[in-house]
């Protein structure tokens, strides 16, 4: 596991310009959002933003999975730096001819990982109601959506812990679950229906070594975190907007990279036996 984290710290290197149409999508998603939560001239505007942001991210996806998993594939350890910058501009170029290929592969996909999404998100829910044997949760759920404040949230949190951490583990699992949709949907070359049935077989194949991954990926995220609780000042948002693109990159590449090896290595030993 160590040989492919350091591998996608490399391939991080190697092409961190890949970051610079990830920022540009992470500012017009804030901007998107922002006119989202402060619209007020009715439900048509606030559908509208939320199916503009909906096909600005199957459109960047398509295009920046795409040279992520170029980058995965023809990365080499022995490159020299001339390779590696004309294989990352190489990659950079195929942008939007990853977007067109991959457009309704990735529309396809968003809409079945949101409902796959959804549909465990209510199963929790639901079951949570029926072990604890409360209802006052939806109540108290609508009171802070409508009232938050840090009284509502202490109460929550209070009445609620278990709940809350887990769907904050659930949260964890299925934020790494997505990209590993993606990299079976981009390396493997399935179909969204029949990748989402290899990704989640992937996964329980190999279950401890992808929460080892989580666990990586969390423990960076905290730190993130913290620095993002000075993003109130220009400068730290900056700052911390950048990290987080970074620190999305590699969770990406991380990903791919584990994908790939272990997928390669079951077909080497499929061919061997």
């Amino acid at each position: 596991m160590k040989n492919i984290l350091q591998k996608a710290l490399n391939i991080l290197k190697n092409n961190l310009i890949f970051i610079q149409p990830l920022l540009l999508y992470m500012l017009i998603l804030m901007s998107l959002f922002g006119n989202l939560l402060t619209a007020r001239n009715g439900i048509y505007l606030k559908i509208l933003i939320i199916f503009t942001l909906f096909l600005l991210t199957v459109v960047f996806f398509a295009g920046w999975f795409h040279i992520n998993k170029l980058a995965v594939i023809n990365y080499n350890e022995t490159d020299s730096e001339e390779a590696i910058y004309n294989k990352t501009l190489n990659n950079l170029k195929t942008f939007f001819q990853g977007t067109g290929e991959n457009f309704f592969k990735v529309f396809t996909g968003l809409i079945l990982y949101l409902t796959f999404y959804f549909i465990l998100t209510l199963l929790i829910f639901k079951g949570y109601l029926i072990i604890s044997k409360t209802s006052n949760i939806i109540e108290e759920l609508t009171f802070l959506i409508r009232n938050p404040d840090i009284t509502a949230y202490k109460s929550l949190l209070k009445n609620h812990i278990y709940f809350i951490l887990l769907i904050g583990l659930f949260s964890l699992v299925m934020d790494f679950f997505g990209v590993l949709y993606a990299a079976v949907m981009f390396k493997g070359g399935r179909n969204p229906f029949t990748a989402l049935f290899s990704a989640i077989k992937f996964f329980f194949l190999n279950i401890f070594k992808s929460a080892y991954l989580i666990g990586i990926l969390f423990i960076i995220n905290i730190f993130i975190s913290i620095i993002n609780t000075f993003s109130g000042n220009s400068f730290f948002f900056i700052i911390s907007t950048i990290l987080l693109a970074i620190y999305f990159n590699y969770y990406v590449i991380l990903v791919f990279c584990f994908y790939n090896e272990k997928n390669n290595s079951d077909n080497r030993a499929e061919f061997i036996g």
